[in-house]
C-alpha cells in the first residue's frame, strides 16, 4: 500500500541450524517471537534505504555469517547474542558466505540477501504473512 511508511529500521533474527540459516521477521504486530513471525529459509528480503539489525543465533554449532559488500563479519554461537548492523543504500542481489566451523564447505550457508524497493517489500511481507 502506497501509504504505508517506509521502514526506515529493521530488526531480523537469523538462526543457523543443520548447516543452514533461517531468518524470521516480526509479523503484523511488529515484535519478534510472537505468533504472527514469519520465517524464510536462505534469503533475506530486505527494503532499500533501512537501518538493519541482523540478530545471530545458533541452535547447533559456531557459524560465521559475511556481508562483504560491507566488510562486516561475525558468529552465531548458541546460548550467546551476536548481532550485525548494516544500512542498505542500494538495490540489488548480494551473496553472504556463510561457514559452519567444523572446516567443510555447506553450500546451504550461502544467503542471498535481496535488497527491494521499499513497496515491493511491503508486498512481499504481506504475501509472507498470509501464508
Amino acid at each position: 500500500d502506497a501509504s504505508d511508511p517506509p521502514v526506515r529500521s529493521l530488526t531480523i533474527e537469523m538462526t543457523g541450524e543443520d548447516f543452514k540459516w533461517t531468518s524470521r521477521y516480526a509479523g503484523p504486530d511488529g515484535k519478534l517471537q510472537t505468533s504472527d513471525d514469519f520465517a524464510v529459509a536462505q534469503i533475506l528480503t530486505v527494503p532499500e534505504g533501512a537501518d538493519l539489525d541482523i540478530q545471530l543465533r545458533s541452535n547447533d554449532y559456531i557459524y560465521s555469517l559475511e556481508v562483504p559488500h560491507k566488510e562486516l563479519a561475525e558468529i552465531a554461537v548458541p546460548e550467546l547474542d551476536f548481532s550485525l548492523q548494516f544500512s542498505t543504500d542500494r538495490m540489488g542481489t548480494y551473496s553472504l558466505p556463510g561457514e559452519q566451523l567444523c572446516g567443510y564447505a555447506h553450500p546451504d550457508l550461502m544467503v542471498k540477501l535481496v535488497v527491494v524497493s521499499q513497496s515491493e517489500f511491503a508486498q512481499w511481507q504481506l504475501a509472507m504473512v498470509e501464508q
